[in-house]
This record gives structure tokens, sequence and C-alpha cells, in this order.
């Protein structure tokens, strides 16, 4: 599996699911660009994504009462939970009325995965006067999403796995029936928001096991852990993003290395590689892994995507 060793040490790490900030627009950004790509249905009971979502926009094979992207967001929105509790997190839905995204987000030619996530992030709703932007967990569009809305399911997870079979479908569909060639290059930016939100996922896991290699350390014995840039993200992911380095730190641990004004004696291969994953795995026992599952729900969503297209 391609990120498995991100998902065993990150598993555990993070005690909400919710997609906030930019993970949250490129989920949604998955979303819009599937919910376009199945305008290519004449029945619009083939209709799978946020189904119920009536909004302003003529759709691209001419259907009536379409979403816009704002429209889309708005539709989706829910208020999060305790993932232990089940209780209101107490978010704030902004006034649909009242919300702005840039102009650029109704000209549908020139999106890509990377722009709707930046119009997501950069909407803004005028409040007393004053103008917010949206790109906040407790007052905007890239918290929660309520999977029911989305996919007519309860489970988040599922809902998220079901849009890869969503995305599939309207591939297949746009390659047997897209006479004029207006919904050819949606396919390819469903890959690429597909990529983007896996990315945005496992970096923000990434972040999140750096921020605990004290806890890896300690159980460690006091021995440092070595961090590497991370190199597999998409294209539209600005900044330089660091993962742990599991080999070069149990290769460094081969030799005499020095923490703190403690050298630490080498170890063989084997005993450096126990030692590590070892603390690893007393660092992640004290939390659930919802964000591992998260992780898994939108690669499973891609693998599901990507069958027989």
């Amino acid at each position: 599996m391609r990120f498995s060793w991100v998902l065993a040490l990150s598993s555990g790490l993070v005690s909400s699911v919710a997609a906030t900030g930019s993970r949250g627009g490129a989920e949604r950004a998955a979303y819009f660009i599937t919910y376009l790509m199945e305008e290519i249905y004449t029945d619009s009971s083939k209709f799978t994504i946020a189904a119920g979502c009536v909004g302003s926009r003529t759709g691209l094979g001419g259907q009536k009462g379409r979403c816009s992207l704002l429209e889309l967001c708005d539709y989706l929105w829910i208020d999060r939970q305790d993932p232990e509790t089940g209780a209101k997190l107490g978010d704030t839905k902004p006034v649909l009325e009242n919300v702005s995204m840039n102009k650029k987000m109704d000209q549908l030619s020139n999106l890509d995965a990377g722009k709707i996530m930046n119009g997501i992030m950069s909407a803004w709703e005028m409040v007393g006067g004053q103008k917010v932007i949206l790109n906040n967990v407790k007052h905007g569009y890239v918290g929660g999403t309520d999977p029911e809305k989305l996919m007519g399911v309860t489970d988040w997870y599922q809902a998220n796995q079901k849009v890869g079979d969503s995305m599939r479908e309207a591939m297949k569909e746009i390659a047997a029936n897209d006479k004029t060639g207006k919904f050819s290059k949606w396919p390819a930016k469903a890959i690429e928001a597909s990529n983007l939100v896996i990315d945005l996922r496992v970096s923000d896991a990434n972040q999140v096991a750096l921020d605990r290699t004290n806890g890896i350390t300690k159980y460690a014995g006091g021995r440092p852990i070595l961090s590497k840039p991370y190199t597999k993200l998409s294209t539209s992911i600005q900044g330089n993003i660091k993962m742990v380095d599991r080999e070069g730190t149990i290769k460094a641990w081969q030799s005499d290395i020095t923490q703190g004004g403690t050298t630490f004696p080498a170890l063989s291969e084997a005993d450096a590689t126990s030692t590590f994953d070892n603390a690893v795995t007393h660092a992640n026992n004290s939390d659930g892994n919802r964000h591992k599952m998260a992780i898994e729900a939108a690669m499973e969503s891609d693998r599901r995507m990507r069958l027989s297209c």
C-alpha cells in the first residue's frame, strides 16, 4: 500500500476525522467535480452525489436546478460532532445569502481541483458589515460534511468510499456518450482531485506524527528521531512538508549518536529496528485510529474510481 508506513505511524495520533482547512477544501473539490461529471446523465435518477441539492445553475447537460460550488458546500454543511460522545461542537453555519466566492468559481471550464479548493478556502461572508473569510473550522465550509446528504448513507467513511464508485461510473458514461466533448476534461480532473485529497490527508498525518516525535523519543529512551521531506504531494500543494524518517533513524542509531549532551551507543540493525517500532507502538497506544480510517477511506475511493476506467 502506497502509504502503509504513514498509516502505521499516524494511527491514533489525531482525535477527530473532520476534514478541516485545505483537506476540507480538497474533499469538497472532489465532490463538486464528481457532481459535474454526473451531469452527463440524462436520467436524473442516476445522480448520486448530493442528489438532493437544488440550486441556481444549469447543468453541463442542460439540467435545471443544479447547484453551484457555493450552493453545494452550503447543502453539505453539518455541525461537527465529538467523535467520542456525539455531542455537537457548536459550529456556526454561514448565511448563504451573505456568502460570496471568487467569480472564477462560476467559470467551470477554467477550474481544476486546486483552483476549486482555493476558491472554497477564500470564500467570505459579510457579517455586521465586515468581510469574514470562511476558512475556519467553527464558521465556514471546511468542517463537517453530512454523509447522508452527500451519498445517502450515515457513515462518513462509507460515504467517501462511495464517491469513488460515483466517479468511476460517471467516467464510463462520459467515455461512452460524451458526443460533444463537453465532459472530456473532467475525468482527469477527478483523478487530480482524488490525488490531492490523499496527499493532503497524508501530509497532515505526517505533520501530526512529527508533532508526536517527543513521545516516540521518550519510548526510545531519549534517542533522536530523524525527519525527511515528503515528496509525493500533488503540484497544487505548496510548502515544505516533512515526515518521520524511519529508515534514516534506524540507520543513524546503528552508530554512536549524541542528543542533548547524552551519547547513545550504537545498536545493531535488529535492535535499532525493534526499538524504533516498539517506541512508535507505545506512542500510538493512547488514542484511536480515526485519522488512519480517513486516509484509508480516501485511498479506497481512489481505488474504486480507477476500476475498469
